[in-house]
């Protein structure tokens, strides 16, 4: 971030990325030590000098190329999700490509081509791999790049092969360079492990049998050592390209600790599973359960943030709570029934059937239907926000769900979301959300007479007309008054993170968000406080990649 790397910010950031880290190492024990020396050459890689770049520069040297080499960390989506926005970015350019992967042995081509042409169904195809002994890792983060092959009709190679890593790079590259002789037209597309990309590896040996350079582009995917060299101006919900030379670029759009992250849930819950039962569940929903480490975790991440806010709640405070997912539905319809209160009973089902995360009120109960790092930052959010906000006045709560006070329940909604959205921001400064443009464009997509162009509608209402908010809030059911403070809270917290991060600093914007009186009017207030300029508001847009 910035060159000191010692403001409150980065000092955040570093225990959080230590903490996975160390976690994520513990469970892979001493490495194999052709591996240690891959991981070495990474690491040593990682460290090059790199300057700022784009994604324009980046895909105009795309469609130059040969072949591309996209790092793949084989734990965490986001490496996949990337390689399928640059696979639909070429098809758009009309690019001729064969797509090359790894996580498929190359003695297993047939069946891949079967599966493609539609012979075999997806689980033969699974089978007939043995994907779940050769690979292990979610098949979900695949399985999008198959669909769009079907779509577009490209060619799928396999690239797996035995041996250690080096007879692997050599057996994929025979298969590499055999490819570009062959159709010295076509785009190869390669999706292989981080490790493998670095031009002295599988690069080198490609152009080795080709007796020539090949022309090429390397994309190295969210580095830790690049992301602590970042400037803390370009830390946002925004993509970010770097280049290292002219056939080399780094995407950063996530933190590194989310990596780890989803190493350590794949260790405990995927690694070992003799009996597949997991996987499988994650194969047919791409869902993630709870388990012990995910509540140790919202502790430990509810802790930092109690910490990082300068919130003073006490940690046997913090300790107390209830963590419950899709699998423990049924508790959670109980404990709603024991409210003893219909419309509050209809609200939290309304919440259930729009799959959002919430805390059951006058309680210590926290719902959410399946775990995402977002999701359980966001909910370790509502968990610091509903203790603070009633730390010195608990009969609060009655007042908020009292049938007739609609402008109370709407502010206690969107503070909720805004303070909840900020520190999901604060563990994922990537994290994305929808503003004012997205909106517009969302609505023309949208059904005339349906809850969610009502709640689109009445959105961009308020942000087009701030000081009219409460006037208009009598009527609304309590569904929409959550979901549109949502919307709303999202939009502020993403844009009050942005205006901290500029000023290296935590929660400036939203210091006095406890001292609001809720029967103001507070979506008013905090326009003026945290963006003064309306135009921006309205005119920030989602980055798209």
């Amino acid at each position: 971030m910035s060159q000191s790397h010692d403001h409150q910010m980065m000092s955040f950031y570093k225990s959080l990325n230590d903490h996975l880290k160390v976690k994520a190492a513990s469970y892979e024990g001493l490495a194999h030590k052709s591996l240690r020396l891959y991981q070495k050459g990474m690491a040593a890689y990682s460290k090059k000098k790199f300057t700022g770049s784009s994604f324009e520069a980046f895909t105009d040297k795309v469609t130059k190329s040969q072949i591309v080499y996209v790092g793949d960390f084989h734990t965490f989506d986001q490496s996949s999700k990337n390689f399928i926005r640059l696979l639909r970015f070429l098809k758009k350019q009309k690019k001729k490509m064969t797509i090359a992967v790894e996580f498929i042995s190359s003695e297993n081509q047939k069946s891949i081509d079967h599966y493609l042409e539609g012979m075999i169904t997806e689980i033969e195809f699974l089978e007939e791999i043995d994907y779940k002994e050769s690979w292990k890792f979610p098949w979900i983060h695949y399985r999008p790049i198959f669909d769009l092959a079907k779509k577009f009709n490209i060619q799928i190679i396999g690239l797996n092969s035995q041996g250690d890593l080096n007879k692997r790079d050599l057996h994929a590259a025979k298969i590499l360079s055999e490819e570009i002789a062959s159709h010295p037209q076509h785009l190869i597309l390669v999706l292989f492990g981080e490790l493998h990309i670095v031009p002295d590896k599988l690069p080198a040996k490609v152009d080795s049998k080709l007796k020539k350079k090949s022309k090429k582009t390397i994309l190295h995917q969210n580095l830790e050592e690049v992301f602590w060299r970042i400037p803390a101006t370009k830390l946002s919900s925004k993509s970010s390209f770097w280049k290292i030379n002219s056939d080399e670029f780094v995407l950063q759009n996530s933190p590194p600790w989310i990596k780890y992250e989803s190493m350590i849930y794949w260790y405990e819950n995927l690694c070992d599973d003799p009996d597949f039962d997991l996987h499988e569940y994650i194969l047919e929903t791409g869902t993630k359960v709870f388990n012990s480490s995910v509540t140790d975790n919202f502790l430990y991440l509810s802790k930092m943030l109690n910490e990082a806010l300068g919130l003073n709640l006490l940690p046997s405070d913090i300790e107390d709570f209830n963590l419950y997912d899709l699998q423990s539905l049924h508790v959670i319809t109980k404990k709603i029934k024991k409210l003893r209160n219909l419309k509050l009973e209809k609200f939290y089902n309304d919440i259930i059937k729009n799959g959002r995360v919430f805390r059951i009120s006058f309680s210590k109960d926290y719902y959410c239907s399946h775990y995402t790092i977002n999701r359980m930052t966001f909910l370790a959010g509502q968990h610091l926000f509903a203790l603070k906000l009633f730390e010195n006045d608990p009969n609060l709560e009655n007042e908020i769900f009292d049938e007739a006070d609609n402008i109370k329940r709407f502010n206690f909604f969107l503070l909720q979301s805004l303070f909840s959205y900020y520190c999901s921001k604060l563990i994922n400064p990537y994290r994305k959300c929808n503003h004012y443009i997205d909106f517009k464009q969302r609505l023309s997509l949208i059904q005339k007479r349906s809850l969610e162009r009502k709640i689109i509608e009445s959105t961009l209402d308020f942000m087009d007309n701030p000081e009219h908010v409460q006037e208009k809030l009598k009527r609304m059911k309590w569904i929409e008054l959550f979901l549109i403070a949502r919307h709303l809270g999202y939009s502020l917290g993403d844009i009050a993170y942005e205006k901290d991060i500029q000023h290296q600093t935590i929660l400036e914007s939203l210091k006095d968000i406890f001292s609001y009186s809720l029967d103001m009017n507070i979506y008013q207030e905090l326009v003026k406080t945290i963006e003064p300029k309306k135009s921006q508001l309205k005119s920030k847009k989602k980055s798209l990649i």
